[in-house]
Order: C-alpha cells, then structure tokens, then sequence
C-alpha cells in the first residue's frame, strides 16, 4: 500500500503542474484580448497541458492493465522541445533551459507520453539541483543511434548517493518535494526503448546525463486527405442525442458539434436521456454517451436499451476511464479529447451506413 501511495503522490504531483499550466493561462488569456499572437501562444500551452496529462493518465491505466504501449516514429529535436517549452513555463524565468540540437531530423521510435515524461522528469530533476546557471540539452547523432545529453550546473550527487540515483522511492529531498520515483522512471523507459543511460557528477560542478536511444531512417510525413476533418462538410440533417453529468463537458461537447452542423440533444443522466428519446426518438441518428451516469443505470445500459427500439442506431461512447467498458469493440473514445477527433468519429460512424 505505502508503494501505491507513493506512486499516486508522483501521479497528482505531475497532474497538478499541467493543471497549473491550464488555469494561469485561462486566467490570463482576457489580460491579453488586444494580443492575438500572445493569445495563441497561450491556446498553445493549454492544449499541449492537456495532451500531455492526457498521456500520462493513459500511460498508467496502460501499466495497469499490463498492456502494450503505442509505439510509433517520432521526431526527438522536436519532441524534446516542445517539452522544454511546456516546462519553461513552469519553472522561474531565471532557470533558463538552453538546448543545441543538429540542423538534420532525428527519429526514433517510441511511446511520446512515456519519453516526454522522462525527459520531463531529468529536466525537472537538473533544475532542483540548485544551479543559477539554468540546465543545457544537447542532441548527438549517428547513423545508428541518438545521444540526448542534459546537464546541470549545480551541487552534483555524493559519492555515496550515486549508486542509489535510479532506485524506486530512493531520494534526498524532503517528502514534500520529492518521490524519489522521478529518475527511476526515466531509466525503466529509456530501457523499455532499447536504449541506455548513464551518469557523470562531480561534488559543487554538476551532473550530466546520456541517454542513448535507438535511431531509425527518416520518417515521410503522412499526407492529411482533402477529406480530413477541417474541410468536412457540415452535416446537416443528423441529429445526436448528447449523454454526460458533467455539465462542462456536456456544454463544449454540444458546441463542437452544433458548429459541425449537427443537431445536438443534451442530456444530463439516464433519466433525461430517456425523455429526450421518448419526445425525439425518431428524429435521433447517433447516441454518443458517457459510459458512467449518475445512478444505477450506464451509458451502455442506455445504448442496449434505445438499440432495441431503434435497431439502426448509431452509438458512440466516451469515457475517462477504459476499464470501465463492456464493450471493447464498440465505438469508443477516449477523455480528454481534442474538437477534431470527437468530429472525425462521429463521421467515421456515420459513413459506416
């Protein structure tokens, strides 16, 4: 139990930075009305908070299932800057991340959630170290393999520290600030990718870490069909029974796709949604439900139901929570969500016909 503790504490610690992220920036975007190129940049940093946490929840409910995470090529210049530029903005503007990266791409393949958390994690680590120097990032590259090298300035690791740096729950801060599961989770993914690191300290100069990870041939950028998302037509004429307690979710979710051209019916719980049914059934095309309602009755209690009455009816679920699914091959995705995805499957389910 102490041990899940502690990994739920690293979990919420991570959690919360990204949500402190969200709401500086959403707190300060009106600040900023006049400023189109500020607010953007703003709209940004949010997005990138939520893909990212997105990931890492994912991520572990992925090692909590023992499943296979999703592997594919990745840019790492590119990768690792867009994650430098996420932590500047939580860190001290006088902790400076410098970073020297070659003019050439680099791939490598790989889970992105899982290796922007460990750089993630060895960023954060360097800047804890104490340096008023800031923290340098360095890439190197040969025909067959990737060295990321990050370096910090600061107080170094003693002698009788270093043999424990990459043990679970091994740390020398206090409890308030350290878990001591950061740098342990950046050795089992630099592993988990075929890859290696290692470590150079020196007491009062700093410490550098290497990691080295397999380098694949160039990867040709998928090309996005005229079809895509952002030109779609709208589609008028379907209507969509909208079923989520949550009335954020709820209201943005029907917005998105009232601005598709569909017609949105909203509905809080199991309840609502069958007196909507009951007023509009058939006039409804698609159900697309949260899988947990309030009360005893489920998403997928609704969906068997409704389909009984209307056996040509579209369903599509959501979800924060996969293990809650009885349906594995049903439509299904994922929260948090992005506008365009929400749009493309409900077009995809519609085109199914």
């Amino acid at each position: 139990m102490e041990m899940v503790g502690r990994m739920a504490s690293s979990v919420i610690h991570d959690l919360n930075n990204f949500l402190t992220v969200i709401q500086l920036n959403a707190a300060l975007l009106e600040d900023v009305a006049e400023d189109p190129l500020e607010r953007t940049r703003m709209v940004g940093e949010i997005n990138r908070a939520c893909v990212t946490a997105a990931g890492l929840t994912r991520k572990m409910l992925s090692f909590a299932r023992q499943k296979k995470s999703k592997i594919e090529a990745l840019e790492l210049p590119k990768l690792i800057a867009e994650t430098v530029g996420f932590l500047q903005c939580l860190v001290p503007r006088k902790a400076q991340i410098s970073t020297d990266f070659p003019e050439m791409e680099v791939w490598v393949m790989g889970d992105r959630s899982a290796l922007v958390q460990a750089f993630m994690n060895l960023v954060l680590n360097g800047l804890d170290a104490g340096s008023t120097r800031g923290l340098q990032l360095s890439l190197r590259a040969d025909e067959k393999e990737v060295e990321a090298v990050v370096t910090d300035f600061g107080s170094g690791i003693s002698p009788e520290d270093l043999p424990h740096i990459f043990e679970p729950f091994f740390t020398t801060k206090s409890e308030e600030n350290g878990t001591g599961l950061g740098l342990a989770i950046v050795r089992q993914v630099v592993e988990s990718h075929g890859g290696r690191i290692t470590v150079e300290t020196e007491c009062g100069q700093g410490t550098t870490f290497r990691i080295f990870l397999p380098r694949v041939s160039a990867v040709t950028p998928e090309i996005v069909p005229d079809s895509a998302v952002a030109s779609s037509p709208l589609q008028e004429g379907i209507t969509l029974l909208l079923v989520e307690d949550d009335a954020g979710i709820r209201q943005v979710a029907g917005q998105i796709l009232k601005r598709s051209g569909y017609r949105v019916l909203m509905a809080g719980n199991a309840e609502e949604a069958r007196e909507m049914w009951a007023a509009h059934a058939a006039e409804i095309s698609v159900l697309f439900t949260d899988i947990v309602l309030p009360g005893t009755v489920s998403g997928e209690d609704l969906a068997v139901e409704f389909q009984k009455l209307a056996p040509g009816l579209d369903v599509l679920f959501m979800s924060g929570n996969l293990t809650a699914r009885n349906f594995p091959e049903a439509p299904f995705i994922s929260k948090p969500f992005a506008p365009e995805a929400l749009i493309e499957k409900i077009r995809e389910l519609i085109n199914r016909r």
